[in-house]
């Protein structure tokens, strides 16, 4: 295995779309009919992407094997503004990938009857941030500036099955083995309290900020580049065929386990004063630490949904979902150690530093509607609408992880022949603006105005053989 893992990393990397977050830091949808429903599917999950939605569906697919492949591009639309840049910095960006699928039933012919089960393994990509702005701030004004961006993939290969229980419950399982990168740059705020190292007035520096200069927090330049980390995840579902026209579905995925992220960092201190010391410090205001990235993982997930065939030719369905963000994604907790700069270590009192970065997001629960209609042979008119609420409050908003976008609007066609399918999706998720006053996550942020909105395009090709 591990003669194959090298390969393993370098096609999730290449194939990660940088399918930008919609739902917190979800993207919604995973194959062209799931995002032209607004990600409604738990209680019809007829396509291989059921494999993350419901894996209870994956006995519905027909036919021995079933191969999926899809292109993913995003369009994103972001704003960010304050008195330092009163012109409004601008992040508009276009980025692409693909995912596919494979499905298969060791033994054809049984389709819908007890006892029938079947196999699936894809690639989907379910959750990123891609966001990059360059900005003046108070303590890196004009010209200098700093970068603050965000590029987060969170990817992976999901393993199903699929198990019809009786004539009308099937039930299934999946595990998805995760692949993750984090790229941050953006200044850290610490709180003064931090600086043990003694002043020449025999006291900690910190001391000094704080009772002398009534300083409590500063901020300093800082970036990060993790190196990929693997997780699990397990998703289990049901499907009822509660009558000859009404399905139930349920799904829950269960808390991610992920390793924690690996990196090396990069800060510059020297915002904190004024002019060069080369007496204090000779080594310059650049300290390097190896860093490790603890409390960041992929939370549980539950969703409960109907479908009605309210016409041979027409389904309706709704869907309630709830996603636990506030379990890991409230704070994040930044271990440095082994500080390669000696005056700044003297400066801290200590040559580790650990750093609490602030995100606050509360629970999400999110409900959304849908319609498929076969309005003629071999074509499927999709469409849907979702809403959920913003997991942060105003004050809480990161525009480098903006995650506030709570109302989105999907269409999509569909035309099947013989052993082929095509389909086409668009998701367009409505932008949503937020105004700060004073921030919760950091002083920097105090005052801005800042929004975000996300469209999505999916192409989508199937065989059956």
């Amino acid at each position: 295995m591990s003669r194959f893992a090298p390969f393993v990393l370098v096609l999730l990397f290449v194939f990660s779309a940088r399918c930008q977050a919609q739902r917190g830091a979800e993207a919604i949808g995973f194959d062209p009919p799931q995002t032209a429903r607004a990600g409604v599917d738990v209680a019809i999950a007829e396509d291989i992407s059921a494999i993350l939605t419901n894996p209870a569906g994956l006995v519905q697919i027909k036919g021995p094997w079933r191969v999926d492949l899809s292109l993913r591009g995003g369009y994103t639309r972001g704003y960010f503004e304050d008195d330092l840049n009163p012109e409004g910095l601008v992040d508009n960006k276009f980025a692409m990938g693909p995912s596919f699928g494979v499905a298969w039933d060791p033994e054809p012919g049984g389709e819908g009857t007890v006892g029938d089960y079947r196999f699936a393994m894809g690639l989907y990509h379910t959750a990123a941030f891609n966001v990059k702005q360059e900005l003046f701030t108070i303590d890196f004004p004009a010209p200098d500036g700093t970068t603050r961006q965000s590029d987060f993939i969170y990817t992976g290969l999901h393993f199903g099955w699929g198990y019809q229980v009786s004539e009308k419950v099937s039930i299934g399982a999946s595990i998805s083995l995760s692949y993750s990168t984090l790229t941050a740059n953006k200044p850290l705020e610490l709180p003064t309290s931090k600086f043990q190292g003694t002043s020449p007035l025999g006291v900690p520096w910190g001391h000094l900020f704080s009772n002398n200069l009534g300083i409590d927090f500063v901020r300093v330049g800082g970036g990060i580049e993790t190196e990929a980390t693997w997780g699990v995840t397990a998703t289990l579902g049901i499907l009822w065929d509660i009558s000859e026209s009404v399905t139930l579905g349920v799904s829950y995925r269960t808390p991610g386990y992920r390793e924690d992220y690996q990196f090396e960092a990069s800060l510059d201190f020297s915002a904190l004063f004024p002019q060069p010391d080369p007496n204090m410090f000779p080594d310059g205001y650049q300290v390097s630490y190896d860093g490790t990235i603890r409390g960041f993982s992929y939370p549980q997930e539950f969703a409960i949904g109907l479908a009605w065939m309210a016409h041979e030719k027409l389904r309706l369905s709704t869907e309630f979902r709830w996603i636990n963000w506030s379990a890991t994604h409230d704070r994040i907790r930044v271990e440095l150690v082994n500080g390669t700069n000696a005056g700044f270590n003297a400066f801290m009192g200590s040559t580790s530093l650990e750093i609490e970065d602030k995100l606050l997001w509360d629970d999400m629960v999110s409900i959304g509607v849908s319609f498929d209609w076969w309005f003629t042979d071999g074509w499927v008119l999709r469409g849907g609408f979702s809403a959920n609420n913003s997991p942060i409050e105003p004050n809480e908003s990161n525009p480098i992880a903006p995650a506030y976008m709570q109302l989105h609007a999907g269409l999509g066609l569909g035309y099947a022949i013989d052993d082929w399918a095509f389909e086409f999706a668009w998701l367009h998720s409505f932008k949503e603006s937020f105004e700060i006053g004073d921030s919760l996550i950091s002083q920097d942020l105090d005052n801005t105005n800042h929004s975000f909105a996300v469209d999505s395009f999916l192409l989508g090709i199937t065989y059956y053989f």
